[in-house]
C-alpha cells in the first residue's frame, strides 16, 4: 500500500489486492454502502498500480465503487450474476429507503435527499448516486424500486463509464477470484515468484453487456479486485418436528408486502426475530403506515397529518410535547450505544439490551399519558387479526432506534382499549424458542410450536409468517477465506461510524 493509504483500505482488505465491501460489516444501510464504497475507491486511487479493477457484484456498493474508479479514468469491469444491477431493490416497491430516515432523532432525519439539501458538508460531485426528492417533498423516503430506477438512470449519464456484464457464470467468477488471490498470496510470501498473473477471460464468463464497454482485450489483466457480492444468504426457514426444513418465509426484499394487505388486518400474523427486519415487519403488519417516519409524523401532528375522531389535533399537540420531552434521553442513549459498540463489538448484544431498556422505560412513561395512548392506538389497524412477535433473546437485537422505539411504544400502549376499539393487538414473546412449524393440510395456515422460557410448550395457527433470522454465508467467503484474527480485525474496523457523505 502507498503512503496515502488510510483506514478504508484496512477496513475492507481481505487478501492481497482484494477488498470486500459486503462481509462482516455492521453499518449496512444503502447510504452506508454508498459511503463505504466511495471511501474505498478514493483510497484505491492513491495506489500507483491501480489501473484495472474488477468489481464483483452490481449492487449499490459495487456500482458506486465502479463509477468512482471509472470517473478517475481507471479501466473497470463489473460482473453481476443477475439480469441487471440492483436486482433485489428493483422489484421491491413496498420497502421504503431514505438516506437519513434512520438518523432519527438527529436534527436532519427528515431530509431524504442525497446529498442532503443545504448541508454544511457537501458531497463529492458527479460520482455520488442521487437520492431525489419524492413528488410529496424531501421529507419522504423512496420505495426501493424507485431508488433503483433513479440510480440506473444516473448510471447512464456517467462518463467514462464502467463496463457492466450481467448474467455471468458464477463458478467462473469464483475461480478467477481464487486464482488471483492465490497468485498474490504467493507473491507476498515470495516476491521472486515469476510474473504472469492470472487474467479474467471475459468470453468464458458469458453474460450480456448491460452498460458501458467491455475491456478491449478478452483477457482482462486485473490490478485490484473489489468484492461487492452481497451481505449473504438470508435465512427464512423453519424446520418441522423431525428437524427437516418445512416452512420457508418470504425474503426481506421479495415478500410482495403480504403483511400490509387489506386481508391481513383480520389474520393471525407471526413475526420471528428481534433484529431490524423483524421490527419493520411488526410495524408494517400492525400499523396503517408505509414506513416508520409516517407514524412518527402522525403522532406529532406533523406533515401529512389528518385528524380523526379517535385522535383530534389537540391531542396530537399534547403528544408532540410529550415526545419532544423524551428526545434528549433517546438521543443520548443512541449515541452511547453507537460509541460503545465501536470499541466493544463483541458485547453488542449486551449494549443492545441497555438501549432497549431505555426505550422500553421511556415508552412506558409515555403510555401513561392518555393523549399519547390515543395517538398510538389510532396508528394501529382496525381488524380482528393480531400480531405475535417471537424473540429469542430478552431484548431486541441490532435495530435502528426509530423502529425499536416505535415498537416499544406500541407494546406499552397495549391494553383493554386495543380490543375495545377493534384494533389489532400486539403480543411480544421474549425468551421465546421456536420449536417447529408445519403447514396445515386442511387450511392455508402454518402451525407454529414455541416455548417461552420454562412455560409449557404452545402451538398456534398463523395465516401470515415473517421469519427474520438474518444472513449467513456471504458470497465473498466462498472466494476468500479469512483467518480468525483477520476476521476479528475486519469486524472491529467495520464498527466505526461512517461519515454521512464523502466530502468534496
Amino acid at each position: 500500500m502507498s503512503a496515502g493509504s488510510t483506514l478504508a483500505l484496512f477496513a475492507a482488505k481481505c487478501a492481497p489486492r482484494v477488498f470486500d465491501l459486503s462481509s462482516d460489516v455492521r453499518n449496512v444501510s444503502i447510504r452506508d454502502q454508498v459511503v463505504r464504497a466511495q471511501l474505498l475507491a478514493r483510497e484505491l486511487l492513491q495506489e500507483p498500480e491501480c489501473q484495472r479493477v474488477l468489481v464483483v457484484g452490481a449492487g449499490i456498493s459495487g456500482i458506486t465503487a465502479a463509477v468512482a474508479l471509472a470517473a478517475a479514468k481507471r479501466e473497470v469491469l463489473v460482473l453481476e450474476v443477475n439480469d441487471a444491477p440492483l436486482s433485489l431493490q428493483s422489484a421491491c416497491d413496498w420497502r421504503y429507503v431514505g438516506p437519513f430516515m434512520y438518523e432519527w432523532p438527529s436534527s436532519f432525519f427528515d431530509d431524504q435527499t442525497y446529498p442532503p439539501l443545504g448541508a454544511a458538508w457537501p458531497a463529492a460531485p458527479g460520482s455520488t448516486p442521487r437520492w431525489p426528492s419524492t413528488p410529496a417533498g424531501p421529507l419522504n423516503p423512496l420505495p426501493a424500486a424507485a431508488l433503483a430506477a433513479e440510480i440506473g438512470a444516473w448510471l447512464q449519464f456517467q462518463f467514462p463509464a464502467p463496463g457492466i456484464l450481467c448474467r455471468v457464470n458464477r463458478a467462473q467468477v469464483e475461480a478467477d477470484v481464487k486464482a488471483f488471490v492465490a497468485y498474490w498470496e504467493a507473491r507476498h510470501l515470495n516476491p521472486a515468484t515469476p510474473l504472469g498473473r492470472p487474467k479474467v477471460h471475459v468470453p468464458a464468463l458469458g453474460g450480456m453487456v448491460w452498460h458501458g464497454a467491455l475491456p478491449a482485450d478478452d483477457d482482462f489483466e486485473v490490478d485490484y479486485i473489489v468484492l461487492a457480492a452481497g451481505m449473504g444468504q438470508e435465512n427464512t426457514t423453519l424446520n418441522d418436528s423431525a428437524g427437516k426444513p418445512s416452512v420457508v418465509g418470504p425474503r426481506f426484499w421479495l415478500d410482495r408486502d403480504q403483511l400490509r394487505a387489506a386481508a391481513t388486518a383480520n389474520q393471525q400474523v407471526a413475526v420471528i426475530g428481534g433484529g431490524d427486519g423483524a421490527l419493520q415487519d411488526v410495524l408494517r403488519a400492525l400499523t396503517h403506515f408505509e414506513h416508520p417516519l409516517q407514524m412518527w409524523h402522525f403522532l406529532r401532528g406533523g406533515p401529512g397529518f389528518v385528524a380523526t375522531k379517535d385522535y383530534p389535533a389537540w391531542q396530537a399537540d399534547k403528544t408532540r410535547q410529550a415526545l419532544d420531552d423524551v428526545m434528549p434521553e433517546l438521543s443520548a442513549a443512541e449515541q452511547q450505544h453507537r460509541l460503545v459498540s465501536m470499541w466493544h463489538p463483541t458485547e453488542d448484544g449486551a449494549r443492545a439490551a441497555v438501549v432497549d431498556e431505555v426505550c422500553e422505560a421511556l415508552a412506558g412513561r409515555l403510555a401513561r399519558q392518555p393523549d399519547v395512548e390515543a395517538g398510538v392506538l389510532a396508528c394501529v389497524r382496525t381488524g380482528t387479526g393480531s400480531v405475535t412477535h417471537l424473540v429469542r433473546e430478552g431484548h431486541f437485537g441490532k435495530a435502528y432506534l426509530l423502529n425499536r422505539f416505535l415498537v416499544h411504544l406500541v407494546h406499552a400502549c397495549q391494553g383493554p382499549n386495543v380490543t375495545h376499539l377493534g384494533r389489532m393487538p400486539y403480543q411480544l414473546l421474549r425468551h421465546c424458542e421456536t420449536k417447529w412449524a408445519e403447514r396445515s393440510r386442511w387450511r392455508s395456515t402454518v402451525e407454529l410450536c414455541y416455548q417461552v422460557e420454562r412455560q409449557p410448550v404452545c402451538t398456534g395457527d398463523f395465516d401470515q409468517l415473517a421469519v427474520r433470522f438474518g444472513v449467513s454465508g456471504t458470497p465473498a467467503r466462498q472466494m476468500v477465506t479469512l483467518s480468525q484474527d483477520a476476521k476479528a480485525l475486519r469486524t472491529s474496523l467495520s464498527g466505526l461510524q461512517l461519515p454521512f457523505v464523502v466530502p468534496d
